[in-house]
């Protein structure tokens, strides 16, 4: 069982949306005294209401916005086709395609995973040469992993692809979890890469590099840690 991803996003969310709120607390009163003592030295009165009322639809917007984000926006996906055009790309590499996806937090999606197969199976359906994925695939500890083997084993490159080329991201090296017990936090990090590596049987380059052949010509993937 994952003990803490149902509590994870929810904690963010409380503390994320009181230290803004606070943020948009204080602007209008801060505000609202320079302009009272601009008021004083112009012998101009100052009404505090109109920057009340810019305080509480400032923080009711936030708490609409935060709360979409939550419920809805968290598993929208969407695809932006980029062309990318090199002087100096091989000739027979010229077409290829590659998918960058990023961030998933798997923390983020017990309880949806049917959500996370979406975009899963719309990655696969663009028939990329190459996927690559820069970091951050849990939120704070290695055991999110398992819960979501069965969705990101599917993920793959067309036949005769290059597969699945990863570097770690910041999450990734756990230093949200374990703060006092630094060999825990390095054992988990290991699990991380062993999963990676051997169970979705992606390229994890640490500060490695992967030649990419066809025929005589070769471009070079390039990962660096964090």
């Amino acid at each position: 069982p994952v003990t803490h991803s149902k509590s994870t996003p929810m904690q963010f969310l409380v503390i994320s949306f009181f230290l803004v709120a606070l943020l948009l607390t204080i602007v209008p009163h801060v505000a609202y005294l320079i302009a009272r003592a601009v008021g004083s030295v112009t012998d101009t009165h100052v009404r505090y209401r109109p920057f009340a009322i810019a305080n509480i639809i400032a923080v009711a917007l936030w708490a609409l916005v935060i709360a979409y984000g939550y419920y809805f926006g968290r598993f929208r996906h969407e695809v932006r086709q980029v062309e990318m055009e090199f002087d100096n790309l091989p000739p027979a590499f010229d077409g290829i395609r590659l998918v960058h996806i990023s961030d998933i937090h798997l923390d983020s999606w017990p309880g949806h995973e049917a959500v996370l197969d979406t975009p899963v199976s719309h990655i696969n359906s663009l028939n990329p040469d190459i996927i690559c994925f820069t970091g951050d695939l849990v939120s704070i500890k290695a055991e999110e992993l398992q819960r979501f083997r069965h969705i990101l084993t599917r993920l793959h490159t067309r036949p005769g692809g290059y597969g699945i080329f990863s570097i770690l991201g910041n999450h990734d090296y756990m230093p949200y979890a374990y703060k006092d017990n630094p060999r825990q936090r390095s054992a988990d990090r290991r699990q991380l890469v062993a999963f990676e590596q051997d169970t979705l049987g992606w390229h994890l380059l640490m500060n490695h590099r992967a030649v990419l052949r066809r025929g005589d010509d070769h471009i070079t993937v390039i990962g660096c840690e964090n």
